[in-house]
C-alpha cells in the first residue's frame, strides 16, 4: 500500500510537471514567431526588399489581426501604392497577445514606429514579456 501511494505520487508530480512544461512551450514557441517576423520585417526594410507592384518602399509592418478567437501575425510592405501582404501565421493555438501590435520598421530613417512591448498570454495566464525599442532592437525579454 505504501508502494502504491509513493508511485501515485511520483506519477502525479510528473504529470503536473509535464502540463507546466507543455504551458511554457506554448508561449516560447508564439514568442519565437512573433520576433522572427519581426526580424523579417527589420531586415527587409534594411535592405529595401520592394515587392512587386509596390512602386516606393516605406518600411515593412508587423500587424497582429484578430482572426475569430485567434489572433494571426502578418508582415506588411507598406508601399506608395498601398500595402501588400508579404507572409503570415497563426498563434498556437491557447496562446494570444496582451494587446494588438503594429510595428513598422522604416526604410528611410531606419528607425521604428509602434515601438514597444510586447506580451504573449496562454490560456492559463502564463505571459512572456518582449520589446521593440524606437532604434529596432528586439529584445529577448522574459517571463513575467
Amino acid at each position: 500500500m505504501v508502494v502504491a501511494v509513493i508511485i501515485l505520487l511520483i506519477v502525479g508530480g510528473g504529470i503536473a510537471s509535464f502540463v507546466n512544461f507543455n504551458d511554457k512551450q506554448q508561449v516560447v514557441n508564439s514568442v519565437k514567431e512573433i520576433q522572427g517576423h519581426l526580424r523579417m520585417a527589420q531586415t527587409l526594410s534594411r535592405v529595401g526588399e520592394t515587392p512587386s507592384g509596390c512602386g516606393k518602399l516605406y518600411g515593412y509592418i508587423v500587424r497582429s489581426v484578430d482572426i475569430g478567437p485567434d489572433k494571426q501575425i502578418k508582415l506588411i510592405a507598406d508601399c506608395e501604392s498601398g500595402e501588400i501582404e508579404r507572409n503570415s501565421f497563426d498563434l498556437i493555438t491557447g496562446t494570444t497577445l496582451g494587446s494588438n501590435i503594429e510595428i513598422t520598421f522604416l526604410t528611410l530613417h531606419g528607425g521604428v514606429s509602434g515601438a514597444g512591448q510586447v506580451e504573449v498570454v496562454n490560456n492559463s495566464g502564463r505571459t512572456y514579456q518582449f520589446g521593440v525599442n524606437a532604434g529596432g532592437e528586439i529584445t529577448q525579454g522574459e517571463f513575467l
